[in-house]
């Protein structure tokens, strides 16, 4: 699963080592009985090359939905894997926090139920506000800050019973208390328990208070200290968690780093770190598969980032569309690195046939999912960077959207 640009990038990697990826169809890792689903892969690999099957070196997912069977197909394939019988620990929000809980590392205060009254209970009894989404769905899907019953009643109305971003039916919620802090976002692969951070990035917590969805503003590469390196390793070990890429969301509270949750996969979006740090994920990733004696003599931590780096995600508050010169403005700032998310397969103009900027439509901005794109920015003079970001946020107020007539009479200029 996962997007193609990942997908390619990893291949790209491996390749380097002189090693194959083949890509599995999503539908064809989800739960329908494990050896059935070893011989339609066998049936499929050998479609595409016959002596697949008997090299196969590694088995990764880039979706949630896929977390459980990649571990029982690696399993099947004798290739280094995750415990299929914890990937529950790994997938379910609500039980991976129970994992954490049972080995003595902090974890947040919440409860899965599939009970309006349950979940009101539980609000009054630890206080209001709280957050309410789906126990196994992603990228902000469902997500719902509640500040009162009726915005838990709305809250669960909306996702019970609904088919979620990763293609399962939401049949429980997760009511859980909303951490506030500095959030950060850990980026880790682990070959046989031995865990090693590619890059750590930080922003201002995307759930606030006074908020509804889940609103990303900006994320800055950055570098761990101790009890944040520590605290990433204590959850991998607490989730079973000993292969692969792992993508975690950290608050560090009053209390210390707090889990919000962990993704058993790489991170959501195109590597962002390589031009600061040298490698990213998807590098270190194919190194555990390929060579894991070099992964193994790779520092547990990031190097020292060369460059300042953040990602802008962008905001609308309107129905509209983000149009073509807005695009080319935004590459021309002097800090711009790469468009990100949504935007992803835009790059400035090389006179190449396809290569140029198309409106987008955009809508009013409420969570991940309807961000029209990220901005990712990197210098070396952080007072450079940040007038960047401030000309992207002045734009965003003025005119970098416009409205939706102006996109053309069929809309044949929107990506």
């Amino acid at each position: 699963g996962g997007s193609e640009g990942k997908r390619r990038l990893l291949e790209e990697y491996l390749q380097q080592y002189g090693i194959r990826l083949v890509f599995c169809p999503s539908n064809m890792m989800q739960d329908r009985g494990s050896m059935h689903m070893k011989a339609e892969i066998e049936q499929f690999l050998a479609s595409n090359d016959p002596t697949v099957c008997r090299s196969v070196v590694g088995v990764a997912t880039f979706m949630d939905a896929t977390i459980a069977g990649a571990d029982e197909l690696a399993r099947l394939f004798s290739v280094p894997c995750n415990d299929a019988a914890t990937s529950l620990c790994r997938r379910n929000k609500a039980s991976m926090h129970e994992a954490l809980r049972s080995v003595g590392v902090e974890s947040m205060r919440q409860m899965p139920t599939a009970s309006v009254s349950e979940a009101t209970l539980w609000a009054r009894e630890h206080g209001y506000p709280v957050v309410v989404k789906p126990v196994d769905s992603s990228g902000s899907d469902g997500v719902r800050v509640c500040r009162c019953d009726q915005d838990i009643e709305q809250a669960v109305a909306s996702v019970l019973n609904v088919v979620n971003a990763e293609g399962s039916m939401n049949t429980m919620v997760v009511v859980e208390e909303l951490l506030q802090g500095v959030e950060f976002v850990v980026n880790t692969v682990s070959l046989n328990g031995h865990h090693c951070i590619t890059d750590v990035w930080t922003g201002p917590p995307k759930c606030q208070p006074d908020g509804v969805g889940v609103i990303f503003d900006r994320q800055d590469l950055a570098a761990p200290n101790q009890d944040l390196v520590e605290y990433s390793f204590a959850v991998l070990d607490a989730l079973h968690l000993r292969h692969g890429a792992a993508h975690l969301e950290i608050m560090v509270t009053e209390r210390g780093p707090v889990l919000i949750e962990c993704n058993a996969r790489a991170s959501g979006d195109l590597p962002r770190c390589r031009a600061s740090l040298g490698r990213d994920q998807l590098e270190v990733l194919a190194m555990s598969l390929a060579d894991p004696a070099a992964f193994l003599s790779l520092p547990q931590e990031p190097p020292p980032c060369t460059m300042q780096m953040a990602a802008i995600f962008l905001r609308s508050d309107c129905d509209g569309i983000l149009p073509a010169s807005s695009l080319e403005r935004l590459s021309e700032l002097r800090t711009f690195q790469a468009f990100g998310r949504h935007l992803r397969n835009f790059r400035p103009p090389t006179g190449k046939p396809g290569m140029r900027f198309r409106d987008v439509r955009v809508g009013p901005t409420d969570c991940l999912s309807t961000c029209p794109g990220v901005v990712l920015l990197g210098c070396a003079d952080a007072g450079v960077l940040e007038e960047d970001v401030q000309r992207i946020r002045d734009w965003e107020a003025t005119d970098l959207y416009c409205a939706l007539e102006a996109a053309g009479e069929n809309g044949e200029n929107f990506q």
